[in-house]
């Protein structure tokens, strides 16, 4: 698909640093992050995708330290209950992150 239709847009020069920012922080160029969130698609920054693999690495290995402490299965479920949460709040972060 051949990318030529333009739209052109007035801002103030604080929301296009925002917008400039948001893309890099996504890896977009900022024509592609405005498309993007123009037509709905959920944009993933690469920051908050990592910092959500890297919960899911540390709730399997809690898991394991739990299960080898001899922690009780409901301090255990609380711990793991509480991560879960942590992870579905940042998944629901303004950025629309999908984890």
């Amino acid at each position: 698909m051949t990318l030529g239709a333009r739209i052109n847009v007035r801002l103030h020069s604080s929301e296009k640093i925002d917008i400039q920012a948001e893309a890099a922080v996504a890896g977009l160029t900022v024509s592609d992050f405005v498309r993007k969130k123009c037509t709905g698609v959920r944009v993933v920054h690469r920051f908050d995708s990592q910092v959500v693999r890297e919960l899911r690495a540390i709730h399997a290995d809690l898991r394991v330290v739990c299960e080898r402490a001899k922690i009780t299965p409901a301090e255990m479920q609380a711990v793991l209950r509480q991560i879960k949460q942590c992870l579905e709040d940042l998944s629901e972060s303004r950025w629309g992150v999908v984890p």
